[in-house]
């Protein structure tokens, strides 16, 4: 019979590092460190399905989503025939 291997995990953030995260609310990309991260990033990286509670999410826009929101707004409405 074999032996099985353990591997350690490196043990994950403390609360009070990923208790509150602005998202935004338009791509789901997550602030961190003055960068606007993929979600999918951040809950691997911070390991948030290992607590009990998720984090807490701030609503945001992220400077992509805002840019893009500008450049629609400035464009000419096509009037319905």
């Amino acid at each position: 019979m074999k032996k099985r291997r353990h591997t350690s995990i490196a043990p994950a953030p403390e609360p009070s590092e990923w208790l509150s995260l602005s998202t935004c609310s338009l791509c789901l990309r997550t602030l961190r460190n003055g960068e606007w991260i993929e979600a999918e990033t951040i809950i691997r990286e911070l390991r948030s399905f290992e607590h009990q509670a998720p984090p807490r999410l701030k609503s945001a826009v992220c400077d992509a989503c805002v840019e893009s929101i500008y450049l629609r707004r400035a464009q000419p409405e096509a009037l319905a025939a």
